[in-house]
């Protein structure tokens, strides 16, 4: 969120000006209509921070699909990073819950009252129930049809943009199952205090060495031993 990259910028006709800027990649979203136009601008952003790997699919999700999500998957069972007692009173650090409905929608988008309050502490929420998510998902997936993922799917259609067929993202779902989740990478670098429109904002500037060896590490298979 807070990743500093080249981000193409658009005219008041959300018209690309061939120009870009260097910005928190969370704000490559904040330009064009809001939906398609921005999921590419914010994909072009990623592209261009991972070295210009392609994406050829994207899929944006809002925080309100986040209370049905455990109607697919079951409860999210998470282990509490910091004091969260102002949100809910059993939620002390450490504390292991089992998150559904508007609890869910709590843990993930909380700040007022929550930690320190920061985009930092909520990010790491959020990827710490990602991280849940993707386990119960998995087994979801083995006990349910394509028609019944496609008819879940079909539930959240008001809260996604995507341009990848129905097809592709039931095909990529099952295929997700061969798959063990190693967890989240992290390139090394530096973080400071920026500036926008005149209020502070957290800004994060990956190390090119460390994300080069991530991109090379995670996106080329090695072959004949070269």
């Amino acid at each position: 969120r807070d990743t500093i990259p080249p981000v193409k910028t658009l005219d008041i006709f959300c018209r690309e000006t061939g120009r870009t800027e260097n910005m928190q990649i969370a704000l490559s979203h904040t330009y064009g209509s809001g939906t398609m136009q921005s999921c590419q601008l914010t994909a072009d952003a990623v592209s261009g921070l991972l070295c210009g790997v392609r994406i050829d699919r994207y899929m944006a999700v809002t925080m309100g699909a986040v209370p049905f999500l455990t109607d697919i998957t079951g409860p999210i069972t998470v282990t509490v990073p910091g004091d969260m007692t102002a949100i809910h009173p059993s939620w002390t650090e450490g504390a292991v819950v089992s998150l559904e409905g508007q609890q869910a929608l709590d843990f993930v988008q909380a700040r007022q009252g929550a930690e320190d309050q920061t985009n930092i502490s909520r990010m790491r929420r959020q990827q710490i129930f990602a991280e849940a998510l993707i386990g119960n998902l998995s087994d979801v997936l083995g006990s349910k049809t394509d028609t019944e993922i496609y008819r879940s799917y079909q539930t959240y259609l008001d809260y996604t943009c995507t341009n990848a067929p129905i097809s592709d993202t039931i095909s990529l779902l099952r295929q997700t199952r061969q798959y063990t989740y190693a967890g989240t990478v992290t390139p090394e670098g530096t973080s400071k205090i920026g500036s926008l429109y005149g209020e502070p904002v957290m800004e994060f500037y990956a190390d090119s060495e460390s994300l080069k060896q991530t991109v090379i590490s995670l996106m080329l298979k090695e072959e004949n031993g070269d």
